[in-house]
């Protein structure tokens, strides 16, 4: 039942159809973009919580807000105007209205919980939630961090749960959002770059000073999200009669990854890109076809560069002027997080500090280790690192049973977000990355045994 549903009318079944059709996700991204270049980007956060909050009253699926809540990032902004704070508490109030309404009508229609599914990841999400809260408490304890800690993980787990119980068909659903989020940061990203450079070739980004940014979102994290988009291409042209189209979508989207310049991001959508053409051609029903768009992507690029070489040789320098750039300061900052390790090994440090972090001057008041060991061992300290592994073993025993399904996409889309934790901060720091494979794996759960066990015999044969 839906919160709208106590007495049914046509309308109200159209207006179901509708707000539970990937569609509401598109038309949110487009308006969200749109308006965030000729508005402003928090005109984004609005159109969201208004679909959300149209797809909380009216569906009983309510896959599509997982979608919309993960890009919100992509449309906040730093330094909002008086105006745009009033945007911030509007969407803030309809969020809770949201929460209080939903839950309360779950709970009036599920009378002791009866129907509520048990998801795997129930346990390890407290266990992981108690790491985080123990981060730092003996040593740098503040109660409005203690409290923050505590929202983030009451949310993280809040989205597991509608995940695992109030949403079906979820695995294909979140390819969707993927690519769909990731030709949105693109178009933010390329929009951005030509409004700054005042001439269509800026939108290959000549000026590093340029898209440090993507609305709210460090570029590094945008560039990950378009990576997930690029895989998640793939995975939806695998075996299709057009697969040649999601071949060409993913070959843009790994263009826009070249553009963002963040090496780690590129060098993993590099292997990705390399790898996955290889399955999606050996899987592909018309490799001819699949054959005829690689050869014209290839000839097209052979075009450009006869007709402007000096664009993709400015992007080719500044490349290489980032690769000399070394570890860009991740060496001192690591070294710094050891010596805080090191002072207090037990529980941390914690997620914050007082003092400047090193060569991360924009992030003073957080610790952003870029990388997800670093960050536990600092942030959570021996205890906490052990806790996590009871997390990240059932996380990932889901993910290898998951390698041979419908799933392996999703999967892989999950490795993805920790391997680009070894250079950068999104995957352990950035709550909205960090609920991204929460969500999968809810999805890779809701894929039935049966089915598992089917298509693995298939594989085989």
């Amino acid at each position: 039942m839906t919160i709208a549903s106590s007495v049914k009318t046509p309308i109200r079944e159209k207006a179901e159809k509708v707000f539970s059709s990937f569609y509401t996700v598109a038309i949110s991204f487009a308006l969200a973009a749109i308006l965030a270049i000729a508005v402003s980007p928090v005109a984004g956060v609005a159109v969201f919580a208004v679909a959300g909050t149209l797809v909380f009253i009216f569906c009983k699926d309510v896959k599509n807000v997982l979608s919309l809540l993960i890009y919100i990032p992509y449309f906040a902004k730093q330094e909002p105007t008086p105006v745009e704070y009033a945007v911030y508490a509007f969407v803030v109030a309809l969020g809770v209205f949201d929460f209080f309404v939903f839950a309360f009508f779950r709970a009036k229609n599920n009378p002791g919980c009866k129907t509520f599914k048990n998801g795997k990841m129930y346990l390890p999400l407290v266990v992981a939630s108690v790491a985080f809260l123990l981060g730092g408490a003996f040593c740098n304890f503040k109660f409005v961090n203690f409290a923050i800690t505590l929202g983030l993980c009451l949310a993280m787990i809040f989205v597991y749960w509608l995940s695992v119980n109030f949403t079906e068909n979820l695995n294909e659903h979140m390819l969707k959002t993927f690519v769909a989020g990731a030709f949105t940061i693109a178009f933010l990203m390329f929009a951005q770059n030509v409004i700054n450079g005042g001439t269509i070739k800026a939108i290959f980004w000549r000026d590093m000073s340029w898209c440090v940014l993507i609305g709210g979102q460090n570029v590094n994290a945008a560039a990950l999200y378009i990576l997930l988009g690029m895989a998640s291409a793939f995975g939806l042209g695998i075996k299709k009669e057009k697969d040649w189209v999601y071949f060409l979508a993913a070959s843009f989207l790994a263009f826009a990854i070249f553009n963002t310049m963040c090496r780690g991001v590129i060098a993993l959508s590099f292997l990705a890109y390399a790898f996955l053409i290889v399955v999606s051609f050996i899987k592909s029903p018309h490799k001819d076809n699949y054959a005829l768009a690689v050869l014209s992507l290839v000839a097209v690029i052979m075009f450009v560069l006869l007709v402007d070489g000096d664009v993709f040789m400015d992007l080719v320098n500044m490349f290489r002027n980032k690769v000399k750039s070394g570890f860009s300061g991740r060496d001192e900052l690591w070294r710094w997080c050891f010596e805080k390790f090191a002072m207090h090994p037990v529980f941390g440090y914690g997620f914050v500090c007082d003092e400047s972090v090193p060569t991360i001057s924009t992030y003073v008041g957080r610790i952003p280790a870029h990388n997800t060991l670093v960050q536990w061992l600092c942030s959570t300290g021996v205890v906490g690192c052990i806790l996590l592994t009871y997390f990240y073993y059932y996380k990932y025993d889901i993910v290898l049973d998951n390698v041979k399904t419908e799933g392996a996409m999703l999967s892989l889309i999950i490795v993805l977000i920790e391997l680009s934790g070894l250079t950068d901060q999104a995957a352990a720091m950035d709550w909205f990355t960090f609920i991204i494979p929460v969500i999968c794996l809810a999805a890779l759960e809701k894929i039935p045994p049966a089915e598992k066990s089917v298509k693995m015999k298939m594989l085989k044969k």
